[in-house]
């Protein structure tokens, strides 16, 4: 939609079969970045330039990578993304904006996550933060500084606390 307008356009993004969650959205830098679970749960990206037509199709994570609705945001120079991994895993990958080399991080391990994440960067803290439903239904955050791949655990809420996808912002 044009800002002041009622006019909506619509464009297909990816082809029929390709993918298998909600996807998620961000603007970043002049680009639209919208990821989705893929195939055999795989996990893809689709960007495409403000005022251009024609949407890139990227794969972030292979086969067997990705098992939630996926979690989008920009980073400074960066694109981020956090999503439930395999076994109830964590999973953060980066990439340098106009670059399709994604850093894989995992975040918390199996048995660590039951709900898609929610992910913010902290501009502040020059970090990222990631909230999931963690286990017995509890609400956990983590966060790490930018440039490097510890993350910090922390329980926000007990058991019990947390049925749903939980929302973040920094």
């Amino acid at each position: 939609n044009e800002y002041g307008t009622n006019n909506w356009h619509g464009e297909q993004v990816a082809a029929d079969g390709t993918t298998f969650s909600d996807a998620a959205i961000a603007q970043v830098g002049n680009t639209v970045v919208i990821a989705a679970e893929g195939i055999f749960n795989s996990l893809d990206v689709y960007w495409q330039t403000d005022d251009t037509s024609g949407w890139h199709a990227e794969t972030v994570a292979g086969i067997q990578t990705t098992y939630s609705v996926p979690s989008i945001a920009q980073n400074g120079n960066s694109t981020i993304i956090a999503a439930e991994g395999p076994s109830n895993s964590l999973d953060f990958y980066w990439a340098y904006n106009g670059s399709s080399n994604w850093g894989p991080e995992q975040v918390a391990g199996a048995g660590t996550t039951f709900s898609a994440p929610s992910i913010t960067a902290n501009t502040l803290g020059n970090g990222v933060n990631i909230a999931a439903e963690g286990p017995s239904d509890s609400l956990d955050f983590y966060w790490a500084i930018n440039g490097t791949s510890t993350w910090h655990p922390e329980v926000v809420a007990g058991a019990g606390t947390t049925a749903t996808t939980p929302a973040i912002s920094a």
